[in-house]
């Protein structure tokens, strides 16, 4: 039987042609598929390195304290004043706290008698005494009765003199009957108190609302 034989420019069967495509895809998307896999597995891997930390003890912060202690006046009660009369009052301040202070005060008071004036039994003089024993001159006429006076040079609100942790400081007042009280005066009682008060920093505000 003579087969047959397909001339040199012969086209091939479509059949043929199709398979062959096939084929091709196939491989093609096998390796596209590969590929994808290929890539999965090197992005999936991870890396571990040496590692090491380190944390430091408690750090501890305590807040200071601030504390006055006032010595009462080594004499309290003074009688039978007569008019022009001056007493003379010695009392301590220290700081107690643990913190430098600055220091203003008053003196609070006056008759028990409503209706006499105060402005006549006043402070005239008030002195602080420094670490040599040296008395110095605070306010040389007054201070006025329920108004403020200040630990600093020539009684200034503004230039404070600090007073360390554990530092005493003396004071002295001299209060005097003025000379022209009327028999208004007589056997009458006048009560006043020492008021101070402290605060951490210098210069006009910080201080407390009342003291």
């Amino acid at each position: 039987m003579r087969q047959r034989t397909r001339k040199a420019n012969q086209p091939r069967p479509l059949v043929s042609i199709l398979k062959k495509v096939r084929q091709r895809l196939r491989q093609r998307w096998l390796h596209t598929i590969l590929l994808i896999i290929s890539f999965s597995i090197v992005a999936g891997v991870t890396y571990a390195y040496f590692s090491a930390k380190a944390v430091s003890a408690n750090l501890a912060f305590h807040t200071g304290s601030l504390k006055i202690v006032l010595t009462d006046p080594s004499q309290l009660s003074f009688a039978d004043l007569k008019p022009g009369d001056k007493q003379t009052v010695d009392f301590s301040l220290k700081n107690s706290g643990n913190l430098p202070v600055y220091l203003k005060g008053k003196f609070a008071g006056g008759w028990l008698e409503g209706g006499l004036d105060n402005a006549k039994l006043q402070p005239t003089k008030l002195e602080y005494q420094l670490g040599d024993g040296q008395w110095v001159t605070l306010v040389s006429d007054g201070p006025a009765l329920n108004s403020d006076f200040f630990y600093s040079q020539g009684n200034d609100a503004t230039h404070l003199l600090q007073l360390a942790s554990n530092q005493e400081i003396h004071w002295r007042a001299t209060f005097q009957l003025a000379q022209d009280v009327n028999d208004d005066y007589q056997n009458q009682a006048y009560k006043v108190q020492i008021h101070f008060a402290a605060k951490q920093t210098n210069g006009v505000n910080g201080w407390p609302d009342e003291y």
